[in-house]
């Protein structure tokens, strides 16, 4: 017995198309699940009191861009990780007088204020390693500047008096975000606005606000329920 079939039509095309459905799934449940711990992370920021502009630091890729992939991939990451993952680690700065936590923002990360392999004393960090920075005063002499209170109110602003006009300043403004915190700015000659380059946390300890791992593991379970469907449809 001799059993034939005949398939009309344009049987790659068919596949073809199959497969590019399955394509448009897979996307579409990664970048889904993506956008939704992206939004988590900047929840759990926006909910600690931190802002909106470390809020939106939380950015969002897709990758291959404009193509269609068996792959797809989506990288959820921050552009500001020194700041970030102070508060994810938690209890990770110490400031040095246990007044203020002092976090380098991302121009004093590029500046090269975040990270240091001297340890407090000038001597080396052990293994190589580094340690994170808490100094302002570190930042304001490296640069030559004054760090000066914006209102005398503020607590914790100690000024240091220049002779001169024309040095740069970190100006201390208490921040609308968090109650008790401050905000230097940096401002140089002729500058009408500065440039923010630390948060100030008036705790000795800081606490953990971010639970990243907990973000992680909930976007890999949304996928695997996200993409189990597509592949066995």
């Amino acid at each position: 017995m001799r059993l034939a079939t005949t398939i009309e039509g344009d049987l790659s095309r068919i596949i073809a198309d199959q497969v590019a459905g399955i394509q448009d799934g897979l996307a579409a449940a990664v970048h889904g699940v993506a956008r939704n711990a992206q939004a988590k992370l900047r929840r759990q920021v926006e909910q600690a009191g931190l802002g909106g502009g470390l809020a939106k630091a939380w950015q969002l890729e897709h990758y291959p861009r404009g193509k269609r992939t068996l792959r797809p991939a989506s990288l959820v990451y921050s552009k500001s990780e020194v700041l970030h993952a102070a508060f994810a680690e938690g209890a990770a700065i110490l400031p040095r007088n246990g007044r203020f936590l002092v976090i380098p923002l991302e121009p004093a990360v590029r500046a090269g204020f975040a990270y240091t392999d001297r340890n407090r004393k000038g001597g080396p960090v052990p293994g190589g390693q580094k340690r994170r920075l808490s100094r302002l005063d570190d930042a304001a002499e490296a640069l030559g500047a004054d760090v000066v209170s914006a209102t005398p109110s503020a607590k914790g602003a100690q000024p240091k008096r220049g002779e001169g006009k024309r040095r740069p300043q970190f100006v201390l403004f208490p921040t609308k975000s968090r109650a008790g915190a401050l905000l230097a700015v940096l401002k140089r000659p002729g500058e009408r606005r500065g440039t923010p380059w630390f948060l100030l946390l008036p705790s000795s300890r800081n606490a953990r606000l971010l639970d990243l791992g907990t973000v992680q593991a909930e976007a890999a379970q949304e996928l695997r329920a996200a993409v189990q469907p597509i592949l066995e449809g």
